[in-house]
């Protein structure tokens, strides 16, 4: 069944118990990832466990999305590039695929946030060292196959990992899979392939051809590939005679160099007449630098000059004497309450006028106002 959009909108969304929200898309027999986009990036958890995907690929940019549940399908290849479609995935479970390489595990080093993989029931799980070489590849993993991963697995891995034992098991692990992709390529005719063959696939054909003809037609394309290699060795013989022509254009080298004193001449008369035009610019610089200088000696003396006549003390207590005077008495404050109309009054004020004549001082502004305002038409 394919992956359509209306299938995508009428599978059942729901909020798992980790409070994400959850698309349910198990057991449709899916082969092939597609019309992803219908989601809209609305969803953090994708369950598409129990169908018959091959290959983990063909996601659109869903920047939601964090865990992918993919159990009990054929997934046995992942697209080297998914993190840019998927930057923020954290969790990953392959149980029971078709994972067989160590080095297929390669293309999940590009996710940052992956941290809980499950690879139970896939090929790869049985092969030795093979939680020491995921450990490895994925620094940031937490959680591999649902047991978390200690500090000392991690030491172990890296200096497996780091010595010429570990760089023979990632080899065998590299030429397995290439023997594996091999294999599941289909077979191509050996004789005349496609494009343009290399010399060693040309001799393998002919030591597979049946006929004369084969052979006489194999050995031609060889023939055309080799000239282009015979071409390249003459080339020192052509490169003798250059020394010869290099040596007669040099002589009349000597020809321009009895020439320069003239040019050298001119040059001179040249320089003179800049030099005249440049020397009265030069004197009239000199006089402009020393003035201002100036100005900057007679500023200074001239505060000084204020900050001098300190010596008179009696001049210095008379304004403080003057400034400390004006004391204001409580007599007067409260005749200036009484002069003013209640309504210009602040609500502290009102409340003093109201707390000296003995009347209550709860309310709002309005009402201290009026209460205070009779207050003075019964006076």
């Amino acid at each position: 069944m394919r992956l359509t959009a209306e299938l995508i909108l009428s599978a059942r969304a729901h909020i798992n118990p980790l409070r994400e929200r959850e698309l349910d898309l198990r057991g449709y027999k899916i082969p092939v990832l597609e019309n992803l986009g219908a989601t809209k990036d609305g969803f953090d958890c994708l369950d598409l466990s129990d169908n018959e995907i091959k290959m983990l690929e063909n996601f659109p940019r869903l920047k939601r999305l964090r865990m992918l549940l993919l159990h009990n399908n054929k997934v046995h290849r992942i697209q080297d590039n998914l993190a840019d479609s998927i930057p923020n995935l954290s969790v990953l479970l392959l149980t029971n695929n078709s994972i067989a390489n160590l080095t297929d595990v390669d293309a999940l080093r590009c996710f940052d946030h992956l941290d809980t993989l499950s690879l139970v029931g896939n090929p790869v799980a049985r092969k030795s060292y093979y939680r020491e070489y995921v450990i490895h590849t994925l620094p940031n993993l937490r959680v591999l196959d649902f047991k978390k991963v200690r500090p000392v697995e991690r030491e172990e891995a890296v200096r497996l990992f780091n010595s010429l034992a570990g760089k023979k098991i990632v080899e065998g692990s590299v030429e397995e899979s290439t023997h594996s992709s091999d294999d599941t390529a289909p077979a191509s005719p050996p004789a005349a392939p496609a494009g343009r063959p290399s010399l060693a696939q040309l001799k393998s054909a002919i030591a597979q051809a049946s006929s004369l003809e084969e052979v006489n037609r194999l050995e031609a394309q060889i023939k055309a590939l080799s000239p282009p290699r015979n071409h390249q060795s003459p080339p020192p013989a052509h490169t003798a005679p250059p020394p010869a022509r290099t040596t007669s254009p040099r002589k009349p080298v000597a020809a321009s160099h009895v020439t320069s004193p003239r040019k050298t001449e001119l040059a001179a008369a040249d320089s003179v007449q800049h030099e005249v035009v440049v020397s009265p610019k030069a004197l009239v610089k000199p006089e402009q630098i020393p003035l201002p200088p100036i100005p900057s000696p007679k500023r200074s003396p001239q505060k000084t000059a204020v900050d001098v006549p300190s010596d008179d003390m009696e001049v210095d207590e008379a304004p403080r004497a003057a400034v400390q005077t004006p004391v204001k008495s409580p007599a007067s404050s409260r005749a200036k309450r009484a002069s003013t109309p209640a309504s210009s009054m602040k609500v502290t004020e009102l409340r003093d006028e109201l707390k000296r004549r003995g009347l209550p001082i709860k309310g709002n502004k309005a009402e201290l106002v009026a209460r205070l305002e009779s207050a003075t038409a019964d006076e």
